[in-house]
This record gives structure tokens, sequence and C-alpha cells, in this order.
């Protein structure tokens, strides 16, 4: 080892997993949708592992490669085409700890890295049972990859290949979801309350900046197309819940005039405003539906 001499070493997982062939169908595959996919790289991160994910899960990759077989085979797929199961899937990548006992079961037949998401800051708080939030900036670049700046993602990530991505900072514009649940109140206690119509809508940083004046005139247009267009007698109460952002917060006096505004413009009974408790904004159940919108941006780029 003194020598550093590569030819005395073995890698033992060489004699690791089934030797057959009845899953190379699958495998070439998966070989050929990871060249078609090439992931994107923190450049403010040092080393070359990757970030920016391929697919979300191994089950999300199994479908996709079904998908892939379906299309080029036909569906059903032929007899002599066999699937494998997610954790014969999942033992086919590079380990992420190569001195861990469990390194024995992988095969190292993808040069591939599978690490699981993981948080990376998180404050407790005695109300945080009855609050949430979440939300995302999508950022637009000049046609070439950009970085998100998310630095608390995992995933399947190639070993021996360095990519780049321009800076999160220089791109042209950003927008931001903005995202409306009308719920639906269940008849009984032990009924969902996250069940109803979601709303969302786009609004560029630099020219249409969040503001309470801009939340309440949108929430009263989605109200009146929401019930121009139903069978539901529109409520004479409302309740709001929202997080704790300067747009949002209800002891500011611009959201606290916005929300009059909405009071008088709406007609209504009464008007109630609800915000989240401190640092548990990103656990509101009400607005689950941005993690979808998330997902959705983290994989696809727009011209």
């Amino acid at each position: 080892m003194l020598e550093r001499d590569s030819n005395i070493t073995v890698d033992l997982r060489i004699n690791n997993g089934f030797k057959g062939t009845s899953f190379d169908i699958f495998w070439e595959e998966v070989d050929s949708y990871f060249n078609e996919n090439t992931p994107a790289v923190d450049d403010r991160r040092h080393g070359s592992t990757l970030y920016i994910p391929i697919v979300l899960s191994i089950r999300d990759l199994r479908e996709s490669i079904i998908s892939r077989l379906q299309t080029r085979l036909g569906n059903p797929l032929p007899s002599e085409t066999n699937i494998p199961s997610d954790e014969w899937i999942r033992v086919q990548f590079t380990p992420k700890n190569t001195l861990a006992h469990s390194v024995i079961n992988y095969t190292g037949r993808f040069n591939i890295r599978y690490k699981v998401q993981a948080r990376l800051l998180r404050k407790d708080h005695p109300d945080m049972f009855i609050c949430a939030d979440d939300k995302y900036k999508v950022v637009i670049g000049e046609e070439v990859a950009i970085s998100t700046g998310v630095r608390n993602r995992k995933s399947l990530i190639p070993d021996n290949t360095i990519l780049a991505a321009s800076d999160h900072d220089f791109t042209k514009l950003s927008l931001i979801p903005s995202v409306i649940l009308l719920c639906k109140i269940p008849a009984s206690i032990s009924e969902l309350f996250y069940h109803g119509k979601v709303y969302t809508s786009y609004k560029n940083t630099v020219f249409k900046p969040s503001s309470g004046i801009r939340h309440s005139t949108e929430f009263f247009s989605i109200l009146s197309d929401h019930y121009l267009n139903s069978t539901e007698i529109p409520p004479i109460m409302y309740d709001l819940y929202t997080d704790r952002g300067p747009d949002h917060r209800i002891t500011y006096g611009s959201v606290q005039v916005s929300l009059l505004c909405l009071f008088i413009r709406g007609n209504f009974d009464m008007l109630i405003a609800m915000r989240t408790a401190p640092a548990q904004s990103w656990t509101n159940s009400a607005e689950r539906i941005m993690s979808i919108l998330k997902s959705w941006f983290t994989r696809r780029g727009s011209p």
C-alpha cells in the first residue's frame, strides 16, 4: 500500500450479485436512461459530488424504466423482459459508505450513488402541531443549467463525472408560486381538513412582488370565480391561515389594511386571519401541494 500500486488491491464487489442475464434488458435501459439524463452540480461545493436529482426514488426510477420499455417494446412487455424488485435495483448502485458491512450486498453495476434527503435545520415550538407553510422560488436562467441553491436534497449522483452549473445568483428573473386552498370543512372531526380545490398563481419577483394587498386581491378574485361557476352557496364567514412572512403577518399595518379591504369588498359577516407559530412555517399541511410543485420544477426546465 505504501507503494501506491493499484494492481495489488482488488475491489471485492466484483464477486457480488447474481451473474445471470435475466434482467439484462432492464439494466441496459437503465444505463441508457442515465446517459440521456445528466444532472447538474452546485458549483459552490467542494468536490465533484452531484446534488440535483435525476429521479426522486428507486420506485420512481423503476416505474420510469418500465414506461420506457413499454414504449419501445410494447405493452404488455414480452415474456423474456423481466423486471427486478426495488431492493435489487437499489444494490446495483455505489454504496454511500464503502467501509460499512452492508457493502457486501452491492454490485456496483452503476457508478451512481443514492442518498436520502435530510433537513439541515429545525426548531421546536409548543404550538407546532397546529400550523405550517412551505414555499419555493423558481429561478429562470439564460438557457443553461442553473444551480438552485437548495443544499438539503440528496439523490442519485454519478461518481466519476465532473459537471458544472451557472450560479443561482446569475438569473434573469425568478417566479414565486402562490397557493390558495379552499378547504371543504368535513362533517365529522374524524375526517380530513386537507380536502378542497387548489389555486396556483405565479408572480415575477421584480415587477409583481408579494404584498398584502396583492394577496387579498388574488384571494377575492379566486373566490368570485369559484362560486360564480359553482352550485355551492358562498359562505358568510372566512378563515385565512397563512405563514409569518411580511406579506402575510397580521401584526403589520399594511396587511391589516388589505384584510379590511377584503372584508368590506367581500361583504363578509366575519373574517378571521391566523398565522403559523414561530419557526414552523415548513409544516403547514394546508400548503402540502407546494411539495408537488417543487418536485415538478426541480425535474424540468422551461424556455
